[in-house]
């Protein structure tokens, strides 16, 4: 699956009514597809944000590594609108002003419950759809990035494979609607599943992400 093809597939899911929660690892999965929009639906909407996608989002905004992508903020044009001025004793409001992506991942590093006013400064400069103020976009790195999937190293525990092919089949499920269409999507080989499985275990994978997020879910309730 071509990378333009995994993004375009992501950004038609991430537009869908959510009739769940987003989970973290769809979220996550996005952030390393260089999709903006669904991380952004997941800040607006998560009951709680994971510690994983803040690391991950900081790593974004200043990454140590220069071979993967990162934020880049992108300002509109046009004279900036005017704001009220800055509470010099908040060091939010002067983090904020200063529009300034590595200073925020240094704040999300060391922070482990963000300020909700750095979450909704996020949320907005991710979102696609904002139409006016600046924006973060994404800048590829020069050469070939790595081929590795960063975000799948985060999930880990018992039944890592089939969690995954639990999580891809819930994900198509909501993109197709019915779970028995998304079943047979990946028992056929195809040019974005070049590894069918059989209807049972794409079934049983299933189960098992849904078992796993709702333990999650009990557990954190």
């Amino acid at each position: 699956m071509s990378s333009e093809n995994r993004k375009q597939s992501i950004e038609s899911i991430g537009s869908l009514p959510w009739e769940d929660p987003i989970h973290w690892g769809e979220c996550l999965e996005a952030i390393y597809h260089d999709d903006t929009g669904l991380p952004a639906q997941y800040l607006r909407t998560a009951e709680s944000i994971d510690r994983r996608i803040i690391r991950e989002l900081a790593d974004k905004l200043d990454p140590s590594d220069p071979k993967l992508s990162r934020y880049v903020l992108r300002k509109r044009a046009g004279r900036p609108r005017k704001h009220s001025p800055v509470n010099s004793d908040d060091p939010i409001e002067v983090l904020l002003d200063n529009d300034n992506p590595p200073g925020i991942a240094d704040y999300l590093r060391r922070t482990p419950n963000p300020d909700a006013r750095i979450v909704a400064w996020l949320a907005d400069r991710l979102d696609p759809t904002t139409a006016d103020g600046p924006r973060l976009v994404v800048k590829q790195p020069i050469g070939k990035p790595s081929a590795q999937s960063r975000w799948q190293s985060l999930l880990v525990g018992e039944h890592h494979g089939m969690k995954m092919l639990g999580l891809k089949v819930e994900r198509k499920r909501r993109e197709l609607g019915k779970l028995e269409a998304a079943l047979h999507y990946f028992t056929q080989e195809n040019k974005d599943w070049p590894h069918p499985v059989s209807r049972s275990k794409a079934r049983r994978a299933h189960q098992v992400f849904l078992k796993v997020n709702r333990a999650r879910k009990n557990h954190r309730n």
